[in-house]
């Protein structure tokens, strides 16, 4: 990765972030599970640069249980392209660019699971993860889920959750947030803000890589 084309100062205007987030038919990517949507926000500074969106056919049924928690059900899907189309536009879409997700473990592991079993490479981009940076700046919260974390930046709950464009806002507004709070502590690469939040986590969880 040639780390020259990335601005030195990630808090520059034009640095540019991938918020990602997917829904999925359960939780093991391994075990059969699928992606059933997948969506990323392109921002720059303040901005909003574009948005990509799309349904996926898992080429098997949605369990009951997913579909509590997404709201997605099998007929949402029928007319989907599966994987293998979708996730080649993901990764032109994000370019390289540095990544962001809240829980980014469980995204890329359904992510870099079906571009392995289409045949593809695995994502390979910096990644950011707002669960983790926010372990370093906000520690001792009950709870670091996505809703917990905008709780506590004061920010109102959208309508829909648990879909991925809403929940891809709902995470750029949290890791705004998150950036102001590491300009303030004077960390202003993605590297360092990466390294730091890592061991943040690993500290709290009580030993590195938990």
């Amino acid at each position: 990765m040639n780390l020259d084309l990335f601005p030195a100062d990630m808090h520059a205007p034009d640095h540019p972030f991938v918020i990602i987030d997917t829904e999925t038919t359960g939780l093991h990517p391994g075990g059969g599970d699928r992606l059933i949507e997948v969506a990323a926000i392109r921002a720059a500074g303040p901005v909003v640069v574009a948005t990509f969106s799309s349904f996926i056919h898992p080429r098997r049924a949605i369990p009951a249980e997913a579909t509590r928690v997404n709201g997605i059900r099998d007929d949402m899907v029928v007319a989907a392209p599966p994987a293998p189309r979708v996730l080649p536009l993901l990764t032109a879409f994000s370019a390289g660019d540095t990544l962001v997700f809240q829980n980014a473990r469980f995204d890329l592991a359904f992510l870099n699971h079906e571009l392995g079993h289409a045949g593809l490479p695995a994502m390979t981009n910096p990644v950011l993860d707002t669960r983790l940076m926010a372990r370093l700046f906000w520690p001792g919260l009950e709870s670091y889920g996505l809703g917990r974390l905008a709780s506590h930046a004061g920010m109102p709950l959208p309508g829909t959750r648990h879909r991925a464009l809403a929940d891809c806002e709902l995470t750029l507004a949290v890791f705004r947030v998150l950036l102001g709070e590491a300009r303030r502590a004077g960390i202003n690469t993605v590297w360092e803000l990466k390294d730091r939040s890592e061991l943040a986590a690993g500290a709290a969880a009580g030993g590195p890589g938990a």
